[in-house]
């Protein structure tokens, strides 16, 4: 430091020098203003109490007061007597970042903004708005202050201070920026921050789409992109400090550690915060709030699938715009992938990947367009074997995929159920006892009873009139081919009866075959006929029969009903519950209409409980192709299926044979006859068949949440689906020719033509990077984490800490040692 005598700083000496500069010792003064007397100059004493006293020791006069930016000597001894030190600590630097820190001697020198509001509110507002630091927004204040303006210097920590006259033309000083946070300070940070929060507003839903890094990269060229800028539009306003290329370096490298930090935040808040409020995950279900959400998006919430819920409980926490495509995109369940042709459906695309199939863009091209293709049948596959299956039955699917297993599974459940139901039949009965009609005497006069005096008694059975009138109506249908010779079995049973209804015992031997014991109990009578009617051969027969058998069932109920029986109370309560138990089993084994013939739907029990049924053509009596009108009788026998095996059937095998219906249905939309999968486009009819054409059987077999999964795998084909462009092939032939064409024009320049072009690789390697482009997917699953409203702008904040100096000399700068 040549020119400077370290004499001069030996307590005692007369004066300090430095070039140019010279102060003499303080002469103190009275006093007129205790609280300030050291900052009143005698030459200024009459009222300006913000210029500093030349006569104070140590600080040089106004007029010998290095400019700013000057590095002069006067200037470096005061800053080094007068300067606050930085604190020791991290946080003690924070609690000065806060505080301020402060040169004593210009402690009352207020703000030049406070002193000269009206002229500077609007440049000074505007600049802020450009992000100007402090020496910029000197700049400005020197232009807005015209011929007022004096100069600009330091304190002694660094802070920009303008000398400037008032309106009188007396000489004030006024800090550009008030060293302590203040609210001038909040003020200008906000406006300093609203460019950059502008920016991230605009571009956050442009790259919103983009990965972590490449967002990291946009928020920086656009903070700095921001802070240049302002730099050049503050030149109108007086800057003339340029573009801060240092300014815009740190907004360049916090831009990304506020995207950064705003994605992580974002992160956080949505998965202990936003998330939590629309999906329990404990339960896998979406809460009230949730559920809400879903069905003013149009959604039923009972229809979703746990896993849907799943998506769109998280998907709506983070971008509620894009819940419901997430859900309906479905890609969570199938990850069918697909090329960019398919899900644009792009004809120009398309075409184009035709091409590459057929080997005109090279043989790795084809490769990897048939790897895809390969890929997404087995993705498709996969769906319709194991993943859709396994969510239609609420656990793993092993029960194959063969028709004929479904039906093996319907049928041999069925008829344990019709066995069970037997069964309790039976035992209903076995505990009836014996139970008799009852009987009327009546006397009457013959031919002793004028010798005698004497009537003869006669016993007559109650209700036979009421069993003639219900035989005969049961029969009415039969009337024209009741003989002998067309129904025998049916003549034998009204014989039976005909000796019960008389009162005389039935046919000793007859009943004794039957292994029958007791002629007049009607539950042996009941037995007798149940075994006669199966002796019937023929159709005619056979219906006849069992028009015997249940009139007298019938008549069993109305006789009970008058009070005809007789027997202990147990047994007539017992006959009474087991006439329950045969008419609730025979509705649902045999129902009837109110003419006593089997319903649409019971006919089609029968058939599948004939053991000539074999399991497909079980299948195929429940379940029409897709193509074909709803057989009548078909929802009311899976009605009575499902409520037969719910009541009747072995634990388990309810839902067993129910998920053996929806698979067969399954089956029936998905595959051909010969057990290949359909293509997509194919699976795809179906299905839209089946829900619309066939919507009462695709309702009855599929619940809410069953028909979700199946809607979100249809969007999933409609979404590989793909119509040729041109199906005749003229464009892939004249894509070849145009091959061979260039080939030949190889060929003209000679044998080396054709040989350095395919040496070169060229052709390949687009060929085999248009192909990647092509099967490339799009990201799969959850949307990608991107900052909130909130987050977003977490990087507008670095604004105030780069613009302004009570936070950027002492917060981006290291500690002074």
């Amino acid at each position: 430091m040549a020119g400077i005598s370290f004499d001069d700083l030996i307590p005692g000496s007369d004066t300090i020098s430095a070039p140019g500069i010279s102060v003499s010792p303080p002469t103190m003064a009275a006093d007129p203003h205790p609280m300030f007397a050291d900052l009143i100059p005698s030459s200024v004493s009459n009222g300006n109490p913000h210029l500093p006293s030349s006569q104070t020791a140590g600080i040089p006069p106004p007029d010998a007061t290095p400019a700013l930016g000057d590095d002069g000597r006067s200037f470096e001894l005061r800053r080094s007597s007068n300067a606050t030190p930085d604190a020791p600590t991290w946080l003690g630097r924070r609690v000065q970042d806060i505080e301020g820190k402060h040169d004593t001697l210009y402690a009352d020198v207020p703000s030049v903004f406070s002193q000269n509001r009206d002229l500077l509110q609007a440049p000074m507002g505007t600049a802020s708005m450009l992000g100007a630091d402090d020496d910029q927004m000197a700049d400005v204040v020197k232009k807005q202050l015209g011929s007022r303006f004096v100069s600009t210097f330091r304190d002694a920590n660094g802070y920009p201070i303008v000398r400037f006259k008032d309106d009188q033309g007396q000489e004030r000083l006024g800090y550009v920026n008030k060293p302590g946070l203040d609210s001038e300070d909040v003020v200008r940070g906000v406006k300093s921050a609203l460019p950059y929060a502008a920016a991230a507003e605009i571009l956050g839903p442009v790259i919103g789409g983009y990965s972590l890094l490449a967002r990291a990269l946009f928020a920086g060229g656009s903070a700095a992109g921001v802070s240049a800028g302002g730099d050049v539009a503050m030149k109108p306003l007086g800057s003339e400090q340029g573009v801060q290329g240092a300014k815009a370096g740190t907004m360049a490298i916090l831009g990304p550690v506020g995207e950064l930090a705003g994605t992580g935040a974002s992160a956080l808040w949505q998965r202990f915060v936003q998330i939590p409020k629309y999906f329990d995950a404990s339960t896998n279900q979406l809460t009230p709030l949730g559920k809400q959400a879903a069905r003013a998006m149009g959604l039923d919430p009972d229809q979703m699938a746990s896993d849907a819920m799943s998506v769109f409980g998280k998907t709506y926490a983070m971008n509620p715009a894009d819940a419901k495509a997430a859900v309906d995109a479905g890609t969570f369940d199938f990850n069918i992938p697909a090329t960019r042709g398919q899900i644009a459906k792009d004809p120009q695309q398309l075409l184009q990947e035709k091409a590459m199939r057929s080997g005109l863009y090279g043989l790795d091209a084809k490769n990897q367009i048939e790897d895809l293709d390969r890929r997404q049948a087995e993705a498709i596959a996969t769906a319709v074997a194991d993943t859709i299956p396994s969510r239609l039955a609420g656990q793993k699917w092993q029960g194959g995929q063969a028709p004929e297993v479904y039906g093996s599974n319907i049928g041999l459940n069925f008829a344990d159920a019709r066995k069970n139901a037997k069964s309790l039949e039976r035992a209903a009965w076995d505990s009836t006892g014996p139970i008799t009609p009852k009987t009327t005497t009546t006397t009457a006069a013959d031919a002793m009873t004028p010798m005698t005096g004497v009537q003869r008694s006669m016993s007559a059975m109650q209700g036979t009139q009421l069993l003639k009138d219900t035989l005969s109506a049961n029969l009415s249908d039969f009337s024209s081919v009741l003989s002998p010779e067309n129904t025998p079995t049916t003549f034998k049973m009204w014989s039976y009866l005909n000796d019960f209804m008389s009162g005389r015992k039935p046919t000793s031997a007859l009943h004794h075959s039957l292994g029958l014991e007791g002629a007049g109990d009607i539950d042996s009578v009941r037995r007798a006929l149940g075994m006669m009617q199966k002796d019937a051969q023929t159709p005619t027969d056979q219906e006849t029969a069992k028009a015997i058998y249940r009139g007298f069932n019938d008549w069993i109920d109305k006789a009970a009903a008058q009070n005809m029986l007789a027997g202990d109370p147990v047994g007539a309560a017992n006959l009474k519950a087991a006439r329950d138990v045969s008419a609730e089993m025979n509705a649902v084994f045999k129902p009837r209409g109110s003419d006593g013939n089997l319903t649409p739907g019971g006919k089609l029990l029968e058939r599948i409980a004939t053991s000539a049924d074999t399991p497909e053509r079980i299948v195929h009596a429940l379940i029409p192709s897709p193509n074909a009108q709803i057989p009548a009788g078909t929802i009311e026998a899976l009605n009575l299926i499902r409520k037969g095996m719910h009541k009747y059937g072995a634990p388990g095998a309810d839902g067993q044979v129910w998920n053996s219906i929806k698979m067969a249905y399954l089956s029936k939309l998905t595959q051909g006859k010969n057990g290949q999968f359909l293509s997509p486009q194919v699976m795809s009819q179906n299905l839209r068949k089946a829900i619309s054409s066939q919507a009462t059987l695709f309702n009855t077999i599929y619940s809410p949440a069953d028909k979700a999964v199946i809607s979100r795998f249809l969007t999933q084909l409609d979404r590989v689906n793909w119509k040729d462009p041109n199906p005749s092939g003229t464009a892939t032939s004249l894509a070849g020719l145009a091959s061979q064409l260039f080939g030949k024009l190889l060929d003209a320049f000679g044998p080396l033509g054709r040989a350095t072009w395919e040496y070169s690789g060229i052709q390949h390697a687009w060929g085999s990077s248009i192909a990647r482009q092509a099967v490339k997917q799009a990201p799969q699953g959850y949307p990608l984490v991107k900052p909130n409203a909130v987050f977003r702008h977490l990087n507008a904040l670095a604004a105030p800490a780069v613009t302004q100096s009570d936070v950027q000399l002492n917060a981006l700068a290291p500690p002074a040692r």
